[in-house]
């Protein structure tokens, strides 16, 4: 079951990152791009992240079933909502310099995006993807107790059978595992962010 946890986080960080990365890129203020194309973008993520995970989680609980798509599907949907917000803002703040020095020499607006904002806010991005992950673990143990996949599950059966060794033995489980995954999230974030000459 943790593994299922570990599995459903790490699955809808990943997805929700790569969506986030466009959808802030096409959202920020500096990207030339259309007005209305910024504000749909704001506006939808606006209201992925106004619902929180566990109400994403009931209604697809009630939509799909126990499982673990409804966890999936509430953690991405959300996470989706908030890095796209973090990701233009970061976007947005970027020195324009190396992009109109990119214009000036012919660069469209992909080149100039690649080269001249995407250094620039790459390692705020990593940063926020990392941080959302470990989020998204302790989020994703949570909905399991709605029915939404992973060990709250078994930790909501637990409770209601009044297991207590086996409560106290889950509680543990994922105390370890966030203590684990902060400690290996920052080593990597260290080594992509601040690689040895």
């Amino acid at each position: 079951m943790i593994w299922e946890t570990l599995n459903l986080a790490v699955a809808s960080t990943i997805l929700s990152a790569l969506i986030a990365i466009v959808l802030a890129f096409l959202a920020a203020n500096n990207t030339r791009s259309p007005l209305w194309l910024r504000q749909v973008i704001r506006t939808g993520a606006a209201f992925l992240r106004t619902m929180p995970e566990l109400a994403w989680a009931v209604m697809f609980v009630m939509a799909f079933g126990v499982g673990a798509i409804p966890g999936f599907l509430a953690l991405a949907l959300h996470t989706v909502g908030s890095l796209t917000k973090l990701f233009y803002e970061a976007i947005s703040t970027a020195s324009p310099k190396p992009v109109r020095g990119l214009v000036a020499c012919g660069a469209g607006p992909v080149q100039s995006v690649r080269f001249g904002l995407w250094p620039q806010v790459k390692p705020i991005i990593l940063s926020y993807v990392f941080m959302r992950l470990e989020i998204n673990f302790r989020q994703s143990t949570i909905l399991g107790l709605v029915g939404a996949g992973g060990i709250g599950q078994e930790l909501i059966t637990n409770i209601q059978l009044s297991r207590y060794d086996q409560i106290s033995i889950t509680l543990l489980l994922i105390i370890v595992v966030v203590s684990l995954l902060d400690s290996v999230s920052s080593r990597v974030r260290r080594q992509i962010l601040e690689p040895r000459s």
